[in-house]
């Protein structure tokens, strides 16, 4: 009877628990439509090889403004006219670590949600994508909610 209970309650907690969320993660993860904020990409190095390239996609509507220099990690910075469209980071994270990499920027001026696809690329070759696509690893979200009033 006891193992009967704790199988149940095993699957109970299976069940319920929350969806995985992508190990590359941005936040805040709710912003008001129309707001400037201050978001942070956090990357943790997950293989046993240094992480030695970032490529952060800048999602549709996002007014990007700014990125804060991080020592040792070369930034670009590109743009298809005047929207900038991806920043690109390369330097060395080793394993066992995690960098934060602080951007400013708008979200648009309604509700939606941002989804901030990245692809890290190893020192060995390997490149994880964290974009959500099928087949790929998750990727961080920003819920844009209704206008402050």
């Amino acid at each position: 009877m006891k193992s009967l209970l704790l199988a149940a309650a095993c699957a109970a907690i299976l069940t319920l628990a929350p969806p995985a969320r992508a190990h590359i993660v941005v936040t805040p993860g709710e912003v008001a439509a129309g707001q400037s904020a201050t978001f942070e990409m956090r990357v943790p190095t997950e293989l046993r090889v240094p992480t030695t390239r970032l490529r952060l996609q800048i999602p549709d509507g996002f007014s990007f403004s700014s990125i804060e220099p991080v020592a040792g990690w070369k930034i670009t910075v590109e743009r298809t006219g005047d929207r900038v469209t991806a920043v690109e980071a390369k330097g060395k994270l080793r394993p066992d670590f995690f960098q934060r990499f602080v951007f400013r920027g708008r979200v648009p001026n309604v509700e939606t949600t941002l989804v901030w696809k990245v692809i890290q690329t190893y020192r060995d070759g390997t490149v994880v994508r964290w974009t959500g696509d099928p087949g790929e690893q998750s990727a961080s979200a920003t819920k844009v909610s209704p206008p402050a009033l």
